[in-house]
C-alpha cells in the first residue's frame, strides 16, 4: 500500500483481474471535493473492468456504511458520495479498501438479467437510419438486423432517466 499526502489519491496495489490485455487491474481511491471518493478500476471500457467496479458497488451496498449517502457506478470507476458531517474521505478510503480487497475473483460473463427494450427504427423515431445505412454500406434492413441481432451489456445508467450506456 502506498499513501499520498493527505487529501490526495490512494493507491491500492493488490490487483483484482487482468484486463483485456492481460494486465492486472489496480484501482486507485481519489477523494471528489467534501462528499466523495472515487473509485478508479482500470483506464479501458472492458466488461472485466466494469464487472469489478459492479462487485465493489454492490460490497459498499450490502455494507451499509452509514456514511454513504449514494454510489453510482460507471464504465471503470465507482463515485461513492458520503455524508461530510458524518465522515471524510480519509476516513472512508480505507473502509473502501477493505472491501475492494475482500472481493472474490470477479467474472465478467456473470448472469444478469435479460431486458427487452423496444425499439422503433426510421420514420420519425429514427430519421439518420437512411444515413447510417448509407454511411456503412448497408440497407436499412441490414443496419436494424445487426442492432438487433445480439445482446448488450449495460455498463451504466446515465444523467438522463434510464438512459442506458450499452456494450458489447
Amino acid at each position: 500500500m502506498r499513501y499520498c499526502p493527505k487529501g490526495t489519491a490512494h493507491f491500492l496495489t493488490s490487483p483484482k483481474i487482468p484486463d483485456a490485455k492481460g494486465i492486472f487491474v489496480m484501482i486507485q481511491f481519489t477523494p471528489v471535493g467534501d462528499s466523495g471518493v472515487l473509485a478508479v478500476c482500470g483506464s479501458e471500457i472492458s466488461e472485466q473492468v466494469n464487472a469489478q467496479v459492479m462487485a465493489l458497488d454492490a460490497a459498499v451496498q450490502a455494507a451499509q456504511l452509514p456514511s454513504v449517502v449514494e454510489t453510482v457506478p460507471a464504465y471503470a470507476a465507482l463515485l461513492v458520495t458520503l455524508d461530510p458531517l458524518q465522515t471524510d474521505a480519509d476516513t472512508l478510503i480505507p473502509a473502501l479498501r477493505r472491501l475492494w480487497d475482500a472481493l472474490p475473483p470477479v467474472s465478467s460473463t456473470a448472469a444478469g438479467r435479460l431486458v427487452e427494450v423496444p425499439v422503433c427504427y426510421g420514420g420519425d423515431y429514427g430519421p439518420d437510419l437512411a444515413f447510417v445505412a448509407q454511411h456503412a454500406g448497408l440497407t436499412e434492413q441490414q443496419v436494424i438486423d445487426i442492432h438487433c441481432g445480439r445482446d448488450y451489456r449495460i455498463f451504466m445508467l446515465g444523467f438522463l432517466p434510464g438512459f442506458p450506456y450499452l456494450g458489447g
